[in-house]
């Protein structure tokens, strides 16, 4: 077999995006006039620190689905994660990747398999850090091909008291027995107060009826709820919801949401007694969904929903805000709504990415998250500087009031690459699988003067060539 086929890459992460700085110097691509900030002084200077668009870590075998977080009580010390493949089996499992000096060194580990054996694959990675700086990495572990009376899937959280450099043995939340549900797209939230977690995924049926379900953890991630909750409507006919996304409010509300794909709905709860309990479901918006696989596309770009709380003193205090990848223009846009009341009512869209309306370039797989001053930061894929519509780029949008406002949209990337150089598992090659996969989320994590963005590179392979890589950028976003 070519080796070189099966050589694909990981590298990975955090670490800097360029920009430029008021004096005029160029420090990556110069925006294009669309770019260029309306009111130049309502927004802060942005840097690359310490440089560009760099690797995460070495390694021959793909990496995708990328997320990041940021230790609270030292702002150097930096984890991301992700679907790796560089394992005996070449199959992916939970890889997480830490920095103590804000991205200039990393260190590369994985979630032990320790009672996990049974599990021969593992993915959809996402990071919580508590208020003592623990790190918690939640994620799926499943069978490829499930036998009856095996364990099928299961969702798993991983501890790390050391900044992410070594991971305790996963605690199980819930698995199947049988292989007739399958637990996917988990989420996890640190309650920054009380060190609770929170945690909410999808369960699907052998007919692919799903149901959103929550867990939680008062004791570190130790133990978990013995029977998780099902917060969707399952009796008001609720039958197809994925996308779940866990957040905690000023007062120690958790609030959750999801896509109901049958009514096409964005879906929402809140708990005001730590996740006991939870309000009926409420319809906060309308989605258009995005196509599965985009035109000339072989890797999905699914329509996922994020959300990030204002935990600041600030003006928009409370405010909640969601996002999605969303086609009602004709082209892909990421779209966002917000609530200043917990939940209560809900804004108007509005439109993050900043080029031209209906220009047929397409945006997705947003990541948010809120700053110390209460500024709103997102990220994402962006077609828009190629024409075709193919080569991708990632983005940096910023908002100074409370999301009614993006102006502010930068250029991460310092290259264009092809999605279609996705590289997924050595299964899917050694049966010369067509079809690429970038992963189905991005990450962004913020302190008070920067931006840590995560996300999955194709600079280095080709499409008959695929290679993979987890890259990222801090980008110093205040002097």
């Amino acid at each position: 077999m070519d080796t070189k086929l099966l050589a694909y890459g990981i590298v990975a992460m955090v670490v800097v995006a360029g920009l430029y700085i008021l004096t005029d110097t160029v420090l990556l691509n110069k925006p294009t006039p669309d770019e260029i900030p309306v009111e130049e002084e309502f927004y802060p200077h942005v840097v690359c620190d310490p440089e560009c668009n760099q690797p995460m870590q070495d390694s021959e075998w793909p990496a995708n689905e990328p997320h990041i977080a940021i230790n609270p009580l030292d702002p150097l010390n930096v984890v991301g994660a992700s679907n790796d493949y560089d394992t005996i089996l070449g199959d992916t499992w939970l890889g997480a990747y830490s920095s103590k000096d804000g991205g200039k060194t990393w260190k590369s580990s994985f979630v032990p398999r320790d009672g996990l054996n049974d599990f021969k694959a593992a993915g959809d990675p996402v990071l919580a850090v508590d208020g003592e700086g623990n790190f918690y990495l939640a994620g799926i572990v499943f069978q490829r091909a499930p036998v009856k009376l095996a364990r099928n899937s299961a969702i798993v959280v991983s501890k790390s008291t050391d900044g992410g450099e070594t991971w305790g043995r996963g605690a199980i939340l819930v698995q199947s027995i049988l292989n007739i549900n399958f637990h996917d797209k988990e989420w996890i939230i640190a309650d920054q107060n009380n060190g609770n977690l929170y945690t909410c995924w999808t369960m699907f049926t052998e007919n692919r009826i799903s149901s959103m379900l929550f867990s939680r953890s008062t004791d570190g991630g130790t133990t978990w709820n013995t029977v998780p909750t099902i917060i969707s409507e399952i009796r008001e006919k609720e039958l197809q919801v994925q996308g779940c996304a866990v957040s905690v409010g000023p007062h120690g509300e958790v609030f959750v949401n999801w896509i109901d794909f049958i009514e096409m709905q964005l879906r929402f709860v809140v708990s005001t007694d730590e996740g006991q309990t939870f309000s009926d479901v409420k319809n906060i918006g309308l989605v258009d969904e995005t196509e599965r696989y985009l035109p000339e596309n072989t890797y999905r770009t699914p329509t996922l929903p994020a959300m990030a709380v204002d935990l600041t003193d600030g003006e928009y205090n409370g405010s909640i805000y969601v996002t999605w990848n969303d086609d009602r223009n004709g082209d892909v846009d990421i779209m966002l709504i917000y609530s200043r009341d917990g939940g209560d009512t809900w804004s108007d869209l509005v439109r993050v990415n900043n080029d031209t309306l209906q220009n047929g370039l397409d945006q997705f797989f947003p990541a948010i998250a809120i700053s110390p001053q209460g500024w709103v930061h997102l990220a994402f894929y962006d077609k828009r500087n190629d024409e075709n519509n193919s080569l991708l780029e990632v983005y940096y949008a910023m908002s100074k009031d409370g999301g009614q406002n993006f102006t502010y949209n930068f250029n991460v990337t310092d290259v264009q690459f092809d999605g279609e150089a996705g590289g997924g598992s050595l299964i899917g090659q050694i049966t010369q699988s067509t079809e690429a996969f970038i992963g189905d989320y991005i990450g962004i994590a913020v302190t008070e003067d920067t931006a840590n963005i995560i996300w999955c590179d194709m600079r280095n392979g080709e499409p008959d060539d695929k290679n993979s890589d987890i890259y990222g950028a801090r980008i110093r976003f205040a002097p």
